[in-house]
Order: structure tokens, then C-alpha cells, then sequence
């Protein structure tokens, strides 16, 4: 392959040239070879340090490692590979003098990594079908792992910092229509650092009405040098408590105790408040069945026709495969003669890969090459040509997505057209000559 010529041909000098990138977004080309500089579809994965803060790389950056992408990191589900990524990582933050707090990493998780696969919710049946029906209702994201009480690996808001905080004076002052909540954080690490105070609520569990556990209402994120103290207030309307009855078909707010919870993450509670609203207790506007599967978020129970009931909606049939379009996943190919004859084409590559590592000693590094090929040809399957052509840049350019779809078509003279016409890129910016 044209690729591996080309690897193998590199120098050590130009390999890290390549993975160190010339700027923020794009990577350094090799004129000997000519390899041109590519413009990465997302930043670089590990330490960002900008010279001129955090502009998304419209200033310069210091040099760093551009790892793998979290998502293909995390689809091995193998915790050495983010242990040798972060400890790659520890090296250059020491260089830049985070790992001694100079500089303080004070981010929270945004989502919520499971333990494993099988915890997702309808993980087994996700890119099987055309037809992607998203049957969490409200219990999407951390919503689902604490009602369902799922153990996760880390949780919603999860985060670390070289420093401690302590609360302090924490007060909860009900009003008519909104609850505020204050109080004092204190640094009492030697370092300077970040904090993010977080609300969430607890709604009750009566009727038939289901709902999550706990959801966020408010955060803030506050500021501390070693030893100082700062004050914090958040606030929760009311009128948010409520949910929209689709029986009734008005916003409703059920009469009973709620409970307003200050939190380091959605699974750990600092402090609560707890309240009692005006209102009436709403049945559930759903059948039994449905009602029962979704208030417990057995998200495992529910099928088609429970989602159907739950929606009010049918869902929609499955389209025909036929005639092949560049939005039709590549699979649908299968429903061709011609277009089977190139399925299998790619799809051998995955194959190969995972024969190749079938044949491997028993170890974690088979297990990641299985793991490798078989999330590959998940990808391969699941895309469609014009996405495919998106993503893969030279190696499949547009017209060859176009050529794959007349040749699966039985249109073997367009699709030779197709893959003889040569596609005129328009020049990037930084390649254009001032």
C-alpha cells in the first residue's frame, strides 16, 4: 500500500515532526515525500498550551503530543491505554510546570463514562439499523445511570484539581418563586484553583409521572487563590420544577416535597434543602406497562411497541435499499450484485486486520487488535458513502463515493466516469501564496 511505502520511507525526525503538528490545527507537511500538511478535523487530544490563551488556535501554541481521540481511545473499553496516555501527558504538563501547580486543570466531565459497554442503554442495538430510534424519554446521559442506580467509572461533573476547597456558611432562602442558595468556598490547598458549585433536584416519585432521579438546575464555577474565600449564590425557579403533561397538554407541577441538592458530581450530595409545592398529584398519562418499564428506568424492557405507546407516534418503516444514493449506508451496497462485490472489497481490510489478530498470542495486545478491527468495521458498516468521502479525505475522495454508487447501480459507464474525473480541491488558506 501507498501508505506504508510512505511510512516506511519516513525519517525518526519527520515521524515526530508529523504527530507534533505546525500549529494548532494542522500538521506538518513533508515536502521530500510529498506528504502534504493536513488540517485536523478536531484540535489535538493532550496538553493544549496557548501562547496567547485560549482562542481555539488562532494564536500559537507550545509544541505537544496529538494523541488518538477520546472516542478512539475509549472504544477499546481498556483502562492501560488512558493510563499510558496520561502518563504521557503528566511528562509535558511537568514541562509546563501544571504538574506543580503553577497552572490548575479545574474542568468537569460533561457526560458519563460507564464501566462498560453493555451499561448503555440500547448499546447493543445502536448503528444495527437504518432506523435510529432513540427511546431514553428523559433519562438521557446521567439521568438514566442515577435513577437506574448504575455504577458508572466516573460520573456526570466528575472532576480533580491539585487543591481543596471547603464549604462554608451554606444557606437556602425560599421565596415564593425561586430558591436561592449561597454560601463561602475556602481554598485550603497551597495551590490556586477552581471550583464548580453544582445544584441539582430531586423530584418526587408519586403518581404514575416518571422522572430522573436528579437533574441539573444550576452551576457556577468560582475562582481561589491559596487561603481566600469567596461567596457563591445560585438560583432555581420554581416554575422550572414542573414538566409538561401530554394528557393534559399543559405544563404541570406536582404538589409534594421536592429537594434541592448541592453537589461535587450528579453522584455525590455536599448538602439539601428539602421543600413541599403547591399542586396536585398527576396520574400517570401513559398505560400501565409503559408507565411501569419507564418509571423505574428499566430502559431494558422497552421495545418498539413500548417507545410507540410512550411517543404517540409510529415509527417509521425502513426505507428500500434501492436505488443506492451517497447517503445510503455503506451495507446497503449488499442489495446489489455489483455493489456486494465492492462491499466485501473494504470490508476485507477490517477482516484482514481481524484474522491477523485472531492468530496473535492471548494478551491484552490481541485483545486490542480485536477490539481494533472489529470497531472498525462497525465504522465502515455504519457510514454512508458521502460521509466515508468526508472523512477519509484522499483515500476516498468524492468521486470515488460517486463511482461506488453508479457502479452498485448497474451504471458501470458513469461509474467509470466517476472514478477517472479528478475532483480540483480548492487550496487551503495557509497554502496559498501572499
Amino acid at each position: 500500500m501507498e501508505i506504508k511505502r510512505l511510512i516506511s520511507e519516513l525519517t525518526m525526525e519527520e515521524k515526530i515532526a508529523l504527530v507534533a503538528g505546525t500549529d494548532f490545527m494542522y500538521t506538518n507537511p513533508v515536502p521530500r515525500l510529498g506528504i502534504k500538511s493536513l488540517r485536523m478535523s478536531d484540535g489535538p487530544h493532550g496538553l493544549r498550551v496557548q501562547t496567547e490563551g485560549g482562542d481555539n488556535g488562532v494564536t500559537g501554541s507550545l509544541p505537544a503530543t496529538a494523541f488518538p481521540t477520546a472516542a478512539t481511545v475509549a472504544s477499546g473499553w481498556n483502562p492501560d491505554n488512558s493510563y499510558k496516555i496520561g502518563k504521557c501527558i503528566g511528562k509535558e504538563a511537568h514541562k509546563y510546570g501544571i504538574l506543580f501547580g503553577n497552572s490548575s486543570p479545574c474542568g468537569r466531565l460533561a457526560e458519563t463514562w460507564p464501566m462498560k459497554y453493555s451499561d448503555v442503554p440500547f448499546g447493543e442495538s445502536f448503528a444495527e439499523s437504518k432506523n435510529e430510534v432513540y427511546k431514553d424519554s428523559v433519562y438521557v446521559g446521567y439521568r438514566y445511570y442515577t435513577t437506574a442506580d448504575i455504577k458508572v467509572r466516573y460520573p456526570f461533573g466528575y472532576g480533580l484539581s491539585y487543591t481543596e476547597f471547603k464549604y462554608l456558611n451554606i444557606g437556602f432562602e425560599d421565596d415564593k418563586d425561586v430558591i436561592t442558595v449561597s454560601g463561602e468556598i475556602l481554598n485550603t490547598g497551597r495551590y490556586r484553583g477552581a471550583e464548580i458549585v453544582q445544584l441539582y433536584v430531586k423530584s418526587p416519585k408519586n403518581g404514575g409521572v416518571f422522572k430522573p432521579a436528579r437533574e441539573l438546575r444550576a452551576f457556577t464555577k468560582v475562582y481561589l487563590e491559596p487561603n481566600e474565600r469567596k461567596k457563591f449564590e445560585l438560583k432555581a425557579e420554581k416554575k422550572s420544577l414542573g414538566y409538561f403533561d401530554v394528557k393534559k397538554n399543559a405544563w404541570v407541577t406536582d404538589g409534594d416535597e421536592y429537594e434541592l441538592q448541592l453537589c461535587a458530581d450528579c453522584n455525590t450530595v455536599y448538602k439539601s434543602y428539602a421543600f413541599k409545592m403547591d399542586g396536585e398529584i398527576s396520574s400517570s398519562p401513559y398505560e400501565e406497562e409503559t408507565a411501569e418499564a419507564y418509571m423505574n428506568a428499566d430502559l431494558r424492557s422497552v421495545n418498539d411497541v413500548l417507545f410507540e405507546k410512550l411517543s404517540g407516534q409510529k415509527i417509521p418503516p425502513i426505507q428500500p435499499c434501492k436505488p443506492i444514493t451517497l447517503e445510503s449506508r455503506f451495507t446497503d451496497l449488499n442489495s446489489t450484485c455489483m455493489g456486494r462485490i465492492l462491499y466485501n472489497a473494504v470490508l476485507g481490510v477490517a477482516n484482514k486486520q481481524m484474522k491477523d489478530a485472531e492468530k496473535m498470542q492471548e494478551g491484552s495486545e490481541k485483545d486490542n487488535k480485536l477490539k481494533g478491527a472489529q470497531f472498525l468495521k462497525r465504522i465502515l458498516e455504519s457510514n454512508s458513502l458521502v460521509s466515508m468521502s468526508m472523512s477519509e479525505g484522499n483515500s476516498f475522495p468524492y468521486n470515488f463515493a460517486q463511482g461506488f454508487m453508479h457502479f452498485a447501480n448497474g451504471h458501470f459507464i458513469k461509474g467509470i466516469k466517476s472514478f477517472c474525473q479528478k475532483i480540483k480541491a480548492p487550496t487551503l488558506p495557509k497554502d496559498k501564496k501572499q
